[in-house]
């Protein structure tokens, strides 16, 4: 957002970011922050106890089997750290969150690739993976994967000596029912990552975590760097899971609604969005170009993701976000203009 206000010589507020996939509806934190800034001229808990505890209570787990990070970048940058070396090979549908290909590649990994969703044959192909990273929702297509699948395809991991990496970052905004966090305590394969960014809307404050087997945990939070998490993150975390159910409740009535009211008019205009289950829609653009419709777009102030720089998808697709009513209504006028 502020590289392309800067870019165009306009202020952020000049724009509507439909580019970053967080949850439409917010929380008021500002006397959550406003009582943490006296802890500001102290080091926070390297041991991080506090919220461990939160994040115990809230999802039933012993706090051995959980390790917390600056947001869900560094957790599966450490998760890669503690497993990988040099010439494994880590498995990657297609398309998908970049970050697992960058990190498994940084620590002399060898990314396969498959198309997401064709996971018919994953036992020819596990025998030979490390880790199976697994983003459910998926990211950009926001298809979720239900636990009866994704069970399956723990199985199949398990028994080929494969670690899975779930990566359920946009699962509290689709459905947490679908989660694996509570198999991911006691299965010695299974890793579960969380994030705070999306579901609460907080992409300044990094929080993120993660659960698995202990033995992997300790190896996790050996590679963490001190204090990486600051003290007034630490205390909208705790607030957050301690707090918010009721408010994440809320927001994935209200996704849903909104999110069925854009595809619709979407379809209406001749593009093709994408099923999804969570916070935001892949468009089919075709037969436009993704780069030169976003560029239209942030000409009459809407940030759209343009996804030709996930892999396989080419200059096809864009990625909207769900917002407020009054912000999609801006989204489908700019796109009426641009279309005709």
């Amino acid at each position: 957002m502020l590289s392309i206000a800067e870019r165009y010589k306009k202020s952020p507020e000049d724009f509507i970011e439909f580019s970053a996939s967080m949850n439409p509806l917010e929380m008021d934190l500002k006397e959550v922050v406003l009582n943490s800034l006296d802890k500001i001229r102290y080091y926070p808990d390297n041991n991080y106890a506090m919220l461990k505890s939160a994040i115990s209570s809230l999802h039933a787990v012993a706090k051995e089997n959980i390790c917390v990070g600056n947001g869900s970048v560094e957790m599966i940058r450490n998760f890669s750290h503690a497993l990988l070396k040099r010439g494994d090979k880590i498995l990657i549908p297609q398309p998908t969150f970049e970050e697992y290909e960058y990190n498994g590649r940084i620590f002399g990994a060898e990314p396969i690739f498959i198309e997401y969703g064709k996971f018919e044959e994953l036992d020819k192909i596990l025998p030979d993976i490390k880790i199976f990273f697994l983003c459910n929702p998926n990211n950009p297509t926001g298809r979720l994967i239900k636990k009866r699948e994704m069970k399956r395809i723990m199985e199949i991991c398990i028994e080929n000596d494969c670690y899975l990496f779930v990566d359920e970052a946009f699962i509290e905004l689709s459905s947490p029912s679908e989660s694996l966090v509570k198999e991911a305590s006691c299965e010695e394969k299974l890793f579960v990552l969380r994030s705070l960014t999306k579901c609460f809307s907080i992409p300044g404050l990094r929080v993120g975590y993660g659960i698995g087997d202990e033995a992997i945990v300790e190896r996790i939070e050996e590679l963490r760097l001190p204090w990486d998490i600051g003290c007034i993150e630490e205390e909208v975390a705790c607030y957050l899971l301690r707090e918010g159910e009721s408010f994440l409740e809320i927001s994935r009535d209200y996704i849903r609604e909104e999110r069925e009211w854009v595809e619709k008019r979407l379809l209406e205009l001749g593009l093709k969005p994408l099923k999804s289950d969570t916070n935001f829609l892949m468009v089919n653009v075709e037969p436009f170009s993704s780069k030169d419709l976003s560029e239209e777009l942030i000409e009459k102030g809407i940030i759209v993701r343009d996804c030709s720089s996930f892999r396989s998808l080419k200059e096809r697709y864009i990625r909207v976000a769900i917002r407020k009513r009054e912000d999609n209504v801006r989204l489908l006028d700019a796109f009426k203009e641009i279309m005709g």
